[in-house]
């Protein structure tokens, strides 16, 4: 999932996805859906083809992707959005002013 935010709350917790379901419901490419079912998606285990997704294990995978991917900054970091990680301001030269509305 690199660069584009996935939506998960599309997918309907009591419906069965196949690969072309998901990558038309999520817009992504067909290989981006095959590449989550080799890292650990779970399918329906039968010999039928296409392989099967619940939509439950689809939806909990995709936010527990999220959540692993993100990255907190501490106190005294500030996310850099070049590199992608938190990171502290070079020679600790940021002033933080806060403005009330």
């Amino acid at each position: 999932m690199s660069g584009k935010r996935i939506n998960y709350q599309l997918v309907k917790q009591h419906f069965n996805y196949s690969a072309d379901d998901i990558s038309r419901l999520l817009d992504v490419h067909k290989n981006t859906v095959r590449k989550w079912i080799k890292h650990g998606l779970p399918v329906i285990d039968d010999d039928r083809k296409p392989k099967l997704v619940l939509g439950s294990d689809l939806r909990s995978w995709l936010e527990q992707k999220r959540k692993s991917a993100k990255q907190p900054c501490r106190p005294g970091e500030l996310f850099c959005l070049k590199c992608k990680i938190p990171k502290r301001p070079a020679l600790d030269m940021v002033d933080y002013i806060p403005k009330t509305i």
